[in-house]
């Protein structure tokens, strides 16, 4: 079997429920929230690790002669559970955790989670168009409504920038490291007909782009696809990649606006629904955009916070 179908979404949303809990508005918000240091790191359970294709695959975490699937989930568990690096690779790439314990909705809007990434800004936070190593996540979250603690409910999607835009898609990406074009090295083609590739960047990540615990060299992932952030600078010869509010590794970890909000949750379609109780959360790679040197767009995760 030389395809591996990766599913991130439901395309199926029953109609809307809008209550997904009852009783448990009454518990602390944020599962407890911060302490005296600040917020706090959530302890979880990674349930799946699926990465695409991308630079940092096999690095971080780093894949070792001997590894599996599992010792790999392992792997990205203690990251996650001590603020380390993973990441997602290249659009559609996923994480799914299971929270130790709840996070709740807050009473006034203000957000509950903060999802930790490596972003940075190359331009004040204020910025009318903020620019800097954004590579959005979409989050998604889901309430184990029927108490079995498996993740087996209706997963809602937080909304963010441009999510209107965003397309549910399908793409397939296929190995070609096997030619030796540094600039063609894995391709990508999506439901819609379009076709492209993800470039090597030799001389800092020489090596395979695809997991190396798998032993497939074509993977197939879906989920909504938002418009391309990155936009190439004459001047710098670089893309200058847009901040997009709403999703992971976008804002840098110690801004404010990094936080996000329960009441942002939305279904597939967008119609907005109330969520109260979280208790799994996903998160994929949002955008499927080479950047030239910078090489393709991958989220990365460090965590999760509760505010």
């Amino acid at each position: 079997m030389n395809r591996k179908q990766i599913s991130l979404l439901s395309i199926s949303v029953p109609v809307l429920t809008l209550l997904l809990t009852s009783c448990e508005t009454t518990e602390p918000a944020g599962g407890g929230g911060d302490d005296e240091q600040g917020p706090r790191l959530l302890s979880v359970k990674v349930l799946d690790y699926s990465p695409a294709p991308g630079q940092f695959v096999n690095e971080i975490p780093l894949y070792q002669d001997g590894d599996t699937r599992e010792t790999i989930r392992a792997k990205v568990e203690k990251a996650m559970n001590s603020g380390e690096m993973v990441t997602l690779g290249a659009f559609g790439g996923s994480i799914t955790v299971k929270l130790k314990a709840p996070v709740y909705a807050s009473h006034d809007g203000s957000p509950e989670l903060r999802i930790l990434g490596n972003a940075f800004l190359y331009t004040p936070e204020t910025a009318a168009n903020p620019i800097g190593s954004a590579e959005p996540g979409i989050v998604m979250v889901m309430t184990d409504a029927n108490g079995n603690g498996e993740p087996d409910d209706t997963w809602y999607v937080l909304k963010g920038d441009h999510f209107d835009q965003a397309v549910y898609t399908s793409i397939t990406y296929t190995d070609n490291s096997s030619a030796g074009d540094d600039k063609k090295f894995v391709k990508w083609e999506d439901s819609q007909g379009n076709s492209g590739w993800l470039s090597h960047n030799v001389a800092y990540h020489n090596h395979g782009f695809f997991p190396q615990w798998e032993l497939e060299r074509t993977v197939t992932v879906e989920g909504l696809r938002l418009p391309d952030n990155g936009v190439y600078n004459e001047k710098t010869g670089n893309y200058d990649l847009s901040v997009y509010s709403g999703y992971a590794d976008c804002w840098p970890n110690n801004s404010s606006r990094s936080g996000l909000s329960l009441s942002s949750a939305v279904t597939l379609e967008g119609q907005p629904v109330r969520v109260t109780r979280v208790d799994f959360i996903k998160v994929y790679t949002g955008i499927l955009q080479n950047n030239g040197p910078l090489g393709e767009c991958s989220t990365e995760v460090a965590g999760f916070q509760s505010l």
